[in-house]
């Protein structure tokens, strides 16, 4: 699967004991009549990865290598976009058209979390006869870096979006601090990974 190379295995962690998502054990079945085939209602998985964590721990350049290697992927940026809405609006259209998204934006808490939450259940919801037409996986990734590594990094940025000099993104920095809340799995995500984004 996805989760078992590229850029998701150097925070990989080992499979949960209670998997969300377990791999159905086969009883034996009678055999299909000739005339009907084998059936497969099981909608394809779709994935909602969300990102989190402080300005400058490396959540653009991860999506951004993300929808380069994996050509199925889309990146829904904020800072580009230019709002909430916007990015809700661009993640629900490429999840409708079968594909995979990456919500690249700060998430710094889980009321703004919650937004992405709620659109996976949207568009998991079923049809009026109780068929389910697609299954959006929800993960949430934070990057961690230390506070001294995020100014470090802060006063050599350049060409944001929306942050236009390094004293603008060192004066933000505090808030971020303040209103900073990690991603659990309580929040109702299928999977919580948190990466040192040291290297990055």
């Amino acid at each position: 699967t996805l989760f078992a190379a590229g850029p998701f295995a150097p925070f990989l962690p080992p499979p949960p004991s209670t998997n969300m998502h377990p791999t159905p054990v086969l009883a034996a079945t009678p055999a299909a009549e000739p005339s009907q085939p084998p059936r497969n209602d099981a909608p394809r998985e779709q994935y909602m990865l969300v990102l989190s964590g402080l300005i400058g721990s490396g959540k653009s350049t991860f999506a951004r290598a993300l929808v380069e290697h994996f050509g199925d992927w889309r990146r829904c940026n904020q800072d580009e976009l230019g709002d909430r809405h916007a990015v809700v609006y661009a993640a629900r259209t490429a999840l409708l058209a079968g594909h995979h998204v990456v919500i690249d934006r700060t998430n710094i808490d889980a009321k703004q979390r919650r937004t992405w939450l709620e659109l996976a259940r949207e568009l998991n919801a079923s049809t009026a006869d109780g068929e389910r037409i697609r299954s959006v996986v929800t993960i949430s990734l934070t990057l961690t870096i230390s506070i001294d590594e995020a100014e470090r990094r802060l006063k050599l940025r350049v060409g944001h979006e929306t942050i236009q000099t390094p004293e603008q993104a060192l004066g933000i920095l505090p808030h971020f601090l303040r209103t900073y809340q990690k991603a659990s799995s309580e929040e109702g995500f299928h999977y919580v990974l948190t990466w040192a984004a040291t290297r990055m």
